[in-house]
């Protein structure tokens, strides 16, 4: 059976600290008065870094934490260098916790606050082999500290396409490539089919982040080349059930591929508007129960 949990980016949570976020108390509070078990932590500076402190936090709310979040230049051999040694801490903390996941994105090729674009947007062929063989790298190490890591394409980042997502399961054995595969960010890129794909990889798929978009929005996006943050602020991203996915053909899909893993609403909404954010997700988790995606608990 599916498990449907939410996860600190529903509440505008993008960054390890800033002013605009609410306090990751605040937002374990929130998210189990929504009625939700299962959390992830996001990036590592998020919540606390005490396993002890985190793990009785979560507990006296009746939450589980199930991933935590990784997110950099992964066609950078130096990046790589210094990240296989520090993610041994996001993964000794996550396993003290009970979670299992590691979920990485490639770093964004525009500021998350500017939209200036920092990389080019697509890398050439002897950069996207190295981003490949440095996920192998990662993931190998992932493993090795007891923890599962799924690779999360990502709108805005060098993995978005379905041309860029076959190239990278051309280069990397299926079991060395397991995907966090975001029906959001899927069908935010011109050109994706979040039912078809979903059924093309799902072998592949053992972990879900659920999110919608305005069809309106994410079509002027296109036209006037509108990059993620900016998007993101004009609330291309939907409420789920009020934007352009068919939940419940979705539903249908994951039945088909027979996926029973954890599906975490991710509503991206950065600023987060307060007040905004525990109301929209009270409301979508039941939905999506109602519709038998999965269980709340």
């Amino acid at each position: 059976m599916i498990k449907i949990g939410n996860c600190p980016d529903s509440w505008g949570v993008w960054f390890d600290s800033n002013d605009k976020q609410p306090d990751w108390h605040t937002y374990l509070d929130e998210v189990a008065e929504a009625g939700y078990v299962y959390t992830e932590t996001g990036s590592y500076g998020y919540m606390s870094p005490d396993p002890v402190e985190l793990k009785a936090e979560l507990d006296k709310r009746g939450l589980k934490a199930v991933a935590s979040t990784l997110s950099y230049d992964l066609s950078s051999d130096e990046l790589t260098d210094e990240n296989i040694i520090s993610v041994k801490k996001t993964c000794d903390r996550l396993t003290a916790i009970g979670g299992e996941y590691l979920i990485f994105y490639d770093a964004l090729y525009t500021d998350l606050i500017t939209d200036e674009q920092i990389a080019p947007k697509e890398l050439d062929e002897e950069s996207f082999e190295r981003f490949c063989k440095n996920w192998r790298r990662l993931a190998a190490a992932i493993r090795s500290y007891g923890c599962k890591p799924v690779f999360h394409p990502h709108g805005g980042t060098h993995c978005e396409t379905e041309a860029q997502i076959d190239k990278m399961r051309s280069l990397i054995p299926k079991d060395e490539l397991r995907f966090c595969f975001d029906t959001g960010h899927h069908i935010y890129v011109q050109g994706n089919d979040v039912y078809e794909y979903t059924k093309k990889i799902g072998d592949q798929i053992d972990f879900l982040h659920l999110k919608d978009l305005v069809p309106e929005i994410k079509e002027e996006c296109w036209k006037n080349n509108i990059p993620y943050a900016t998007a993101t602020k004009k609330n291309v991203f939907a409420k789920i059930g009020y934007g352009q996915i068919d939940w419940r053909r979705y539903s249908e899909i994951l039945k088909e591929i027979g996926f029973s893993g954890y599906a975490i609403i991710e509503h991206d909404c950065y600023p987060p508007v307060p007040g905004e954010s525990f109301k929209i997700q009270k409301e979508t988790g039941k939905y999506l129960e109602s519709i038998g995606l999965g269980v709340l608990k």
